[in-house]
This record gives structure tokens, C-alpha cells and sequence, in this order.
């Protein structure tokens, strides 16, 4: 597990301080035993059988990661063509893989549909192109219920605001469809919204799921989606697993009932998978010291870890290393790489006095860190390691300034047709333009 002991970040028993200067900073590691721990407390928690988690891997898509969770018996969800691609090199089977997506080209519908995935329409017209497709038997539908959720959660798909997902008053219109084109609407879905810590809005969102789920005739699952959170910081309250399982129990317990079989029930957890099963380990390359503020500068930043810059989330900053020497704590605002003036991966926080050198942990960034991460101005992503045990194992490699131009054709480039192969400079031996 990942724990702060004797002033110093430990995972499992590795000090952070010696993965840091093993494979260097900025450097994402993953706890295997913290992601156990996360999927055990789910299922002790959901009685209900059958019970199917499937990982969001949106929230990390390292494929050694992936492995491990269908080691575990975790199934998995994808939402694009490249997710489903790592899913299929992480092993899932076909069965095992729930896909729903938005504005899916006809390609890219044409693959998807070829994986045998089981397949949600986030859209009538979705719907729609699913079934031209004479493999496609049976779907299930995306719903963008009827309510609301905590005021400040991030990416809310409920009302009829929402970009995705079908409003409750289209899906009459959708089993129309559905039945004019000889499908079978066997599942249901839907998705509140990220990192919601109260567990009575998914119950609120199980009744209604549960209400339009009694009218399906076909019906074999309800998925009632992700985005259940994860305390991030220790002011923050912990999603209560217990009385959210207790209260899904039931209501399965009575659909079955109404509907004389056994109904399969889909949850689709990410973040409380994996959050604080990872951290981020940065250097502090400067500090400054002006005007009743101390800026602590790092080597990492927004572009490799985009959550407070995108959506304002507060992650908690530890120090990392033994700082017994240095009781005197400071207010601190933590800055990244880049010359964005945004780019602060912490505001307002106290730390211990501060010194150049010192290594910090971000913590609770196993989810959306590395998979938000980007080039932006050119700052490169970070190594990733995975911790199982005692032993250590590097899942991604750092990337090098080569990353950059792979896949750039820069030169005296001719103007073709795009079937014809471009002429320029090979990007080993960049030349002047």
C-alpha cells in the first residue's frame, strides 16, 4: 500500500525516494496491492451476483495495469477504437468488453462491431448505424437521466443538457427503431458524471435505470457507469461502498423478482480502481521566495499532469523524502514546467521549509494522469512503474525528444495525392527546412 511512515512515502516497502533515483522524475507508480485492495472492498460490498466490473480505462490505459485487473477478474469498458485495441492486446475477450462511445465514424463503427464487444448506443442515430451491420443482434442503450447531481461535478451527462447519452423521452423512439430494424434493446445504461463522493445519487440513478429497465421485455443488464469517487484529500469525505451495496442489492433483488430471472448487474469503475493506487513523483528544480510567497518550481507540470489545470482539483503534495531536520513549515504554490501561467499543480499549501532538490509525491494520480498527459510545449511524459510486492517493474519508458517528430514530415515536402508516399527528410537526420 502506499503510505507516508517515518516521514517518508513509502509503496509497499520501497521508499519513493529510491524509485525516484532508480528511473528518475517525473515518474508515475502504480501499487498493484492498493488496486487489489480497491477491487476487493467493491465486491465485498455488492453481494449481488451476477456482478460484473468492468475497469473505465479511460482512466488508465498502461496495458500491464490492464493485465493485472483480469488477473483479478475485472472485465473492462472502452468508449474508442484505441481503447478497444489495447483492451484486445491486454487480453480481454470480446465478452468481457463493453464499448460506448460518441460520433463514431463508419470505419471506425465497422471495427467496433467486428470486435463482437457488447455494444450501448449513446444515439438513435448510433442506433441506427449499429444495426446496418447483419452481426449486430441485440444492443443496449445509453441514458441521460432525468435528474441532477452535486453542484461542481466534473463532466455531468444528466438532463437534457447533456452532449451524450438519450434523453428519457427518446427512448420509446429508440425501441421503435430498434424493433423496425430487428433488434433487441437488451441492456440498459448510464453515466451521472466524475468523482461523485455521494452514494444516494447513484442509488437515485439505479431507480430510475430500474424503472425503464421493467419495460424492456429483452432486457439481460443494467450498467449503472462510473464515476464514483475517491478521496483525494484528507478534507474529503470517502464514497461509502458499504451503504451503496446494501441499497443495489435490494433493488436487483426485486427486479429479479418482477421479472422471474436473474438480471446481470455492470458497474464501470475507474478512478475508484486505480486514483490512489498511483502518485506522481516530481524534483523541485527551484524555489522562490518574494513578495510573502514561496513558488516552488518542479519538473513535471500541467502537461503530464493536466487535473488541476483542466478541471481545478486539488490533489494532496507530500514531501517525499525524510525532512525531520526541518520543522518550520511554509505556505507553498507549486509550479510546473511550462510557461503557462496557470500551470500550478498546488496553490496555497504548507509544507515544510522547502529546498531545491527536494522530492515531492502527488498523490492519488493513478487515474487520469498519464492518460491526460501531453506534449504541450514540447515537455515530454513520464515513465511509468508498476509496484507488486517488492518487486518493481517499469511498464512505459520514458520518453525522448525523438517522441516529438516520429510521426512529422517536415522538408521539401510535394504536395500528392494521399495514396503517394510524401517526400522529405528522414526524421533520424533532421535537416534544415
Amino acid at each position: 500500500m502506499i503510505r507516508r511512515e517515518d516521514n517518508e512515502i513509502l509503496v509497499c516497502d520501497i521508499p519513493a525516494r529510491e524509485l525516484a533515483e532508480e528511473y528518475g522524475t517525473p515518474l508515475y507508480v502504480y501499487d498493484i496491492e492498493s488496486i487489489r485492495e480497491n477491487v476487493r472492498i467493491i465486491q465485498d460490498a455488492i453481494s449481488y451476483n451476477p456482478l460484473s466490473l468492468h475497469f473505465a480505462c479511460m482512466a488508465n490505459n498502461n496495458i500491464s495495469i490492464l493485465k493485472e485487473l483480469r488477473c483479478l477478474g475485472v472485465r473492462i469498458y472502452v468508449c474508442t477504437p484505441g481503447e478497444l485495441r489495447i483492451a484486445q492486446i491486454a487480453g480481454f475477450k470480446p465478452s468481457e468488453i463493453v464499448i460506448t462511445g460518441c460520433n463514431f465514424s463508419g470505419s471506425e463503427t465497422k471495427d467496433i462491431v467486428a470486435s463482437g464487444a457488447t455494444l450501448i448506443a449513446n444515439s438513435i442515430q448510433q442506433l441506427v448505424a449499429f444495426a446496418k451491420h447483419k452481426g449486430v443482434k441485440k444492443l443496449g442503450l445509453r441514458l441521460a437521466l432525468s435528474m441532477t447531481v452535486p453542484s461542481g461535478t466534473i463532466n455531468p451527462s444528466v438532463g437534457v443538457d447533456s452532449r451524450v447519452g438519450l434523453l428519457e423521452k427518446e427512448i420509446e423512439h429508440a425501441m421503435a427503431v430498434a424493433e423496425k430494424k430487428r433488434l433487441s434493446i437488451n441492456g440498459i445504461h448510464s453515466y451521472l458524471g466524475t468523482n461523485i463522493l455521494q452514494y444516494t445519487y447513484f442509488v437515485e440513478a439505479m431507480d430510475r435505470l430500474l424503472y425503464f429497465a421493467e419495460q424492456l421485455k429483452d432486457i439481460e443488464y443494467i450498467d449503472i457507469g462510473g464515476g464514483f469517487g475517491v478521496q483525494s484529500r484528507p478534507d474529503e469525505e470517502m464514497f461509502n461502498w458499504q451503504k451503496f451495496g446494501s441499497a443495489i442489492n435490494d433493488r436487483m433483488a426485486r427486479l429479479c423478482g418482477f421479472l422471474n430471472r436473474n438480471i446481470e448487474l455492470k458497474l464501470e469503475p475507474g478512478r475508484s480502481i486505480i486514483g490512489n493506487a498511483g502518485i506522481l513523483l516530481s524534483r523541485v528544480t527551484e524555489v522562490t521566495r518574494r513578495n510573502g510567497r514561496t513558488y516552488v518550481g518542479t519538473d513535471t507540470s500541467m502537461s503530464n499532469f493536466a487535473r488541476p489545470y483542466v478541471y481545478g482539483q486539488k490533489h494532496e503534495v507530500l514531501l517525499a523524502e525524510d525532512f525531520k531536520e526541518r520543522p518550520v513549515e511554509e505556505i507553498v504554490f507549486i509550479g510546473g514546467n511550462t510557461v503557462a501561467s496557470g500551470d500550478f499543480l498546488a496553490k496555497n499549501i504548507s509544507l515544510p521549509r522547502i529546498e531545491k532538490g527536494d522530492l515531492i509525491a502527488i498523490m492519488c494520480t493513478g487515474a487520469y494522469g498519464f492518460s491526460m498527459s501531453s506534449h504541450f510545449c514540447c515537455r515530454l511524459r513520464p515513465a511509468e512503474v508498476m509496484v507488486k510486492g517488492n518487486d518493481v517493474r517499469l511498464v512505459r519508458e520514458r520518453e525522448t525528444t525523438e517522441s516529438l517528430v516520429r510521426e512529422q514530415l517536415f522538408g521539401n515536402v510535394e504536395r500528392v495525392r494521399p495514396s503517394k508516399v510524401f517526400v522529405g527528410v528522414s526524421l533520424k537526420t533532421p535537416g534544415p527546412l
